[in-house]
């Protein structure tokens, strides 16, 4: 069964730090979900800001059941056409990202960043909190 979904930055830092919203985006991740690898490089840097180790990134994140999407050109073509949208709403790079790849994969992208429900997107987003 294909994989509908797409994990934000935030929705894999709320689950892993136990915030609001972490049980129902553990109950999405255990359904097996996509993230861009630049999203994770974004989660890793987070998590490196709160102090956690190189092993305790592994262990937190690679036994999950999300497949990661590599970056590649059209990707990065696609996610420039969210740039109006991104500077109105202040999104950084990992979340036009995020959104391309949802769009181009036909996901529903997962988020706790309320911001993103206000915005006219081509996509299905759920926003979690």
């Amino acid at each position: 069964m294909k994989t509908q979904t797409i994990l934000d930055s935030s929705a894999l830092l709320a689950a892993l730090r136990g915030e609001v919203g972490a049980s129902e985006i553990m109950e999405i991740i255990d359904n097996g979900t996509h993230m861009t690898t630049v999203n994770l490089a974004e989660v890793i840097t987070k998590l490196y800001h709160y102090k956690t180790t190189r092993e305790e990134i592994d262990e937190l994140i690679y036994d999950l059941p999300i497949h990661f999407i590599d970056v590649d050109k059209e990707l990065a073509q696609l996610s420039s056409s969210y740039y109006p949208q991104a500077r109105k709403f202040g999104l950084s790079l990992a979340d036009k990202i995020c959104l391309a790849a949802a769009q181009r994969g036909n996901y529903t992208a997962v988020t706790t960043d309320e911001i993103w429900a206000k915005m006219d997107l081509d996509i299905k987003v759920q926003v979690i909190r």
